[in-house]
């Protein structure tokens, strides 16, 4: 079954933008074996906006996208800002549109993706 999967944006990331620089987010998903990620969100602070789509075959019986929103460093490596999971039904016609909130680990908050999915 052919999925797609829009991310329109990230936001609640309030906790991250730094004093010199601004997080740059991406958006990073795993459905079963298959990934994807999100061009970066450069200087995007607490929001950022992608309006990106990912399609691709799905496999049977998988019901669920993993979520991670990452910050994007230079010099070292990607920080982790939250995650979450979503699950859908893998059917032709299941359409979702709307926020996923997403766990914020360190900060105690829950950012959110803006984010429809789509199966045909």
């Amino acid at each position: 079954m052919q999925l797609s999967v829009t991310i329109h944006s990230a936001a609640g990331f309030q906790k991250h933008t730094g004093l010199v620089d601004k997080t740059d987010i991406y958006v990073e998903l795993q459905c079963g074996a298959q990934s994807w990620r999100t061009s970066v969100a450069k200087d995007a602070g607490s929001h950022g906006s992608f309006e990106e789509t990912w399609t691709f075959e799905a496999d049977p019986g998988l019901s669920e996208i993993l979520i991670k929103a990452c910050d994007a460093k230079h010099l070292q490596s990607d920080e982790l800002l939250a995650q979450g999971k979503i699950h859908f039904d893998q059917r032709p016609g299941f359409f979702y549109t709307g926020e996923v909130a997403l766990q914020d680990d360190k900060h105690g908050r829950e950012p959110c993706i803006r984010m429809t999915i789509q199966c045909s």
